[in-house]
């Protein structure tokens, strides 16, 4: 709280969502992608009560 009425709060969220591989084949060729899906979030946030 910073005063009476105003407050802030700080937010940390991990998403792993594992992993992805796609298999295609263009022009005939045959190629593979592999991603890792995840994320860092941060929030900061103020709040005024009345």
């Amino acid at each position: 709280m910073i005063t009476s009425n105003l407050a802030a709060n700080f937010s940390y969220k991990y998403i792993d969502s594992g992993k992805l591989k796609q298999y295609y084949n263009d022009f005939g060729t045959d190629a593979e992608s592999s991603y890792n899906l995840h994320a860092h979030n941060l929030a900061l946030g103020l709040r005024y009560s009345f």
